[in-house]
């Protein structure tokens, strides 16, 4: 999915019964709308977050299952120098 994706694109590509959007927990306490992918499936499941949540669309975020990869490879365990060599240069994570 893109920074540019939507729930329409994730219906489109994983189908109305598998794509759920309501409120989930967040940042300090704050809820916010969100939409789950495969909400069943503990292996499979992702969630999108959305920077517009009128349209659903603009990615903020995604939550991947821990065994789960997103594009070039990055996990959840790897560590900060390993996502350094595969994006190539230093980075920025949420301002830290």
């Amino acid at each position: 999915m893109a920074p540019k994706s939507s729930e329409v694109l994730l219906i489109k590509t994983f189908g109305k019964d598998n794509v759920v959007t309501g409120m989930v927990p967040g940042a300090e306490g704050e809820n916010s709308l969100s939409t789950k992918v495969l909400p069943n499936d503990s292996d499979s499941k992702m969630v999108f977050g959305w920077r517009d949540e009128e349209n659903r669309s603009y990615i903020s975020y995604v939550d991947l299952a821990p065994d789960q990869a997103a594009p070039a490879g990055v996990r959840i365990d790897m560590s900060m120098a390993d996502v350094k060599a595969i994006n190539g240069a230093p980075f920025m994570i949420g301002g830290f």
